[in-house]
């Protein structure tokens, strides 16, 4: 089967807006419009920055990013090959034992979200293919307040879950990546769909 992606291979990012905005997916990925970044996703990446850099922030930021359990290959993006899908996973933090992400905002993580959110499976299945072994893997929670729009901080705190996946639940990802493959490699019909509702 040939598979159409528009930048030739498929991320979480891509395959998570895929089923949560078809729309925006089309409007991004196809047709070109800039994608909106809110301001929390912004905070995120600042964070996400500052983690992977070591740089100092304040007194307070710093004390919390020194207690993060950081895994580091100096390379923390991989391309893999499943069933002829080019999956590409940019790790928060990653070595040959596992990895970690990181999560800020105010909505608690817990392994409910973890489970349904699907970052994680995604990850989980291109480290195995990367290494051929299942992985440790664990999402940190580190809360923020403020309204979004006009600030956001740090809550001071870290909420670490530990995060296991069965071959099973393995086995189903996959099937799930299949078929947003599929689906974005047929995407008129859902443009069509949506554009006449």
């Amino acid at each position: 089967m040939i598979h159409k992606l528009p930048k030739g291979y498929l991320s979480w990012s891509q395959m998570n807006l895929w089923e949560q905005d078809t729309q925006k997916y089309i409007e991004t990925y196809i047709h070109g419009k800039e994608f909106f970044e809110t301001k929390e996703m912004r905070f995120g990446k600042w964070l996400a920055a500052k983690i992977e850099t070591g740089q100092r922030v304040d007194p307070k930021v710093d004390h919390l990013l020194q207690m993060l359990y950081k895994r580091r290959y100096k390379e923390n993006e991989i391309v893999v090959d499943f069933d002829g899908i080019q999956l590409k996973a940019g790790f928060d933090s990653i070595d040959k034992f596992g990895f970690d992400e990181y999560k800020t905002g105010k909505v608690p993580w817990d392994i409910e979200r973890v489970n349904k959110h699907g970052q994680i499976d995604f990850y989980n299945l291109c480290f195995r293919l990367e290494m051929s072994y299942p992985p440790d893997m664990a999402l940190h929670w580190l809360p923020t307040v403020g309204d979004g729009k006009d600030y956001i901080q740090l809550v001071g705190e870290i909420h670490t879950l530990q995060v296991e996946k069965t071959e099973e639940q393995v086995t189903a990802f996959g099937d799930r990546i299949r078929k947003v493959v599929d689906e974005i490699s047929n995407y008129k019909k859902f443009e069509k769909n949506i554009i006449t509702i």
